[in-house]
């Protein structure tokens, strides 16, 4: 009993602590942008570079054709959101900081967001992709294989889309690389994306009666 409890309070805090949530179309800064080698994004305010891209389609389109994006929200962008929200909500400081140490326990390194846009159904489908986190020195700290998650058609271009928010369960150190990599592709790495240290000041919660005191 009290594991479901404690698995509702993580999927309830969730609810209001990350800017979109999977099965959910997310953000157009996750959309409608298509990288070039070199140029950097402030995504969920941190500077996010693309260090390299294998596009299948011609390199030629930039605003057209397939998609690969990456985003990064960090455990402090988590728990800074939590603290006015279940003030407002009359929670129990106890649940509070029971969720707090449960997201602790499964994401300390926060989350990563990707989307992918593909003219092929089949190139979509999540459990073709896997992500390899490097530290600095690019050395691999984390790999996270999906599982199958069907595509969805967009709506407004003749592609297939998908999109998953994902936990990492390991402190991460600024800076860091994201490497996304398609099983059925010809290249060894596909993309590689370099996040560093949010632009905004990071807010350290101690405590969950911190946080609901007024």
């Amino acid at each position: 009993m009290k594991k479901i409890v404690t698995t509702m309070l993580i999927l309830f805090a969730a609810s209001i602590m990350l800017p979109a949530q999977e099965g959910i179309v997310p953000e157009d800064l996750l959309i409608d942008h298509r990288w070039r080698d070199g140029e950097m994004r402030i995504i969920f305010d941190h500077p996010t570079t693309q260090e390299f891209g294998q596009r299948e389609d011609s390199p030629s389109y930039q605003n057209v054709g397939e998609v690969t994006n990456v985003g990064y929200y960090s455990l402090n962008q988590v728990l800074g959101n939590i603290g006015s929200k279940w003030k407002r909500q009359g929670a129990d400081s106890g649940n509070v900081q029971q969720t707090v140490d449960s997201l602790r326990a499964v994401a300390a390194g926060g989350y990563i967001y990707l989307y992918i846009e593909r003219f092929l159904e089949n190139r979509a489908n999540l459990q073709y992709f896997f992500i390899i986190i490097r530290d600095k020195d690019d050395k691999a700290i984390y790999t996270k294989n999906f599982d199958y998650q069907a595509p969805s058609i967009a709506a407004t271009r003749s592609t297939w889309w998908n999109y998953i928010v994902t936990e990492i369960p390991i402190e991460l150190e600024y800076p860091f690389y994201v490497y996304v990599n398609d099983k059925q592709s010809r290249s060894l790495s596909d993309f590689k994306f370099k996040i560093e240290d949010i632009k905004l000041k990071n807010i350290e919660i101690i405590s969950a009666d911190e946080m609901m005191d007024e």
